[in-house]
């Protein structure tokens, strides 16, 4: 685990051996990608009401759909890695008359998001 003062939690370091990486290049170049649609109505759902109960943003959703999505397919692993996930940076904040559309500059904001361990969650939390 890496420590980092910025973050309550231990962000694990990548198992890098796991997916037979070690000691190899891993480059962008070296990607594979894949995609899928989402029907109309399921992508309002995404983008629109189901956020009310929650208060959350459709990243909100995405990330933890991936999360729950790594660790129902690669059970074997103790945890999920962290994923790091990246914000522009140019929304205001909840309550503020500030305009942001003519600001200039890079305002990137990553983080890096965690699952903690199913112990540290306690009994009552379940993928």
């Amino acid at each position: 685990m890496a420590r980092n003062i910025f973050h309550p939690e231990d962000v694990p370091v990548a198992d890098l051996a796991y997916w037979d990486m070690a000691g190899k290049a891993n480059t962008y170049g070296d990607t594979i990608e894949d995609s899928f649609d989402i029907d109309p109505n399921t992508s309002l759902l995404l983008l629109g009401t189901c956020h009310s109960a929650l208060n959350t943003d459709p990243v909100d959703i995405f990330l933890a759909a991936v999360m729950t999505s790594f660790r129902k397919v690669f059970s074997d692993r103790s945890s999920a890695p962290a994923i790091f996930n990246e914000g522009h940076g140019r929304e205001p904040w909840n309550g503020s008359n500030i305009d942001l559309s003519q600001s200039v500059g890079c305002k990137s904001t990553p983080f890096s998001v965690i699952i903690l361990s199913m112990r540290r969650l306690g009994a009552n939390f379940y993928f």
